[in-house]
């Protein structure tokens, strides 16, 4: 909705992710992440609302190992963590240093790296985009996204790409 914001730290029970209201920077509440391991920090590679604000996902990754931690707000639950270990999602020497990591596609799907497609319900992964290197992606519309990707002659590109549903 631009008025939240949502960071991720330590609270006094653990790894959290805060979220704040931008009008009167006052903490609303903080959302335990249950599962991160407290050698990993809390350094989140991404994190997102869902497109229409019901959602928040954060993804966490260490050593080639993923987690993905996300929250219904209108309870503050935290949804079942879904884990991926090393070799499940793509090989760590693909993914970008930089630029954006995380986004939602859909209210129901994740890119990640800009290269996974993934079920955000079910953590399945889906499908992968085709691009073997992409620095950058931002979502456009509900099934729309551009990409900074890097071709077969290392010379960064830029795409638009349209989503289709099985």
């Amino acid at each position: 909705d631009g008025r939240t914001l949502a960071f991720a730290g330590r609270g006094a029970g653990g790894p959290v992710v805060n979220l704040y209201f931008m009008g009167t920077n006052r903490p609303l509440r903080p959302l335990p992440i249950k599962l991160l391991d407290a050698r990993w920090g809390v350094r989140p590679s991404g994190i997102g609302f869902s497109p229409d604000g019901s959602t928040l996902a954060a993804l966490f990754e260490k050593d080639g190992n993923a987690l993905i931690s996300s929250w219904k707000l209108s309870t503050n639950r935290e949804n079942p963590p879904l884990t991926y270990p090393v070799g499940a999602l793509t090989a760590v020497a693909a993914r970008p240093a930089s630029g954006t990591q995380f986004s939602w596609i859909d209210d129901n799907t994740w890119l990640l790296h800009g290269i996974d497609l993934i079920d955000a319900a079910s953590g399945e992964l889906l499908g992968q985009t085709g691009f073997a290197q992409v620095p950058d992606h931002h979502r456009l519309a509900m099934d729309q996204a551009w990409f900074v990707y890097v071709d077969d002659e290392a010379e960064k590109q830029l795409a638009t790409v349209t989503f289709r549903k099985r």
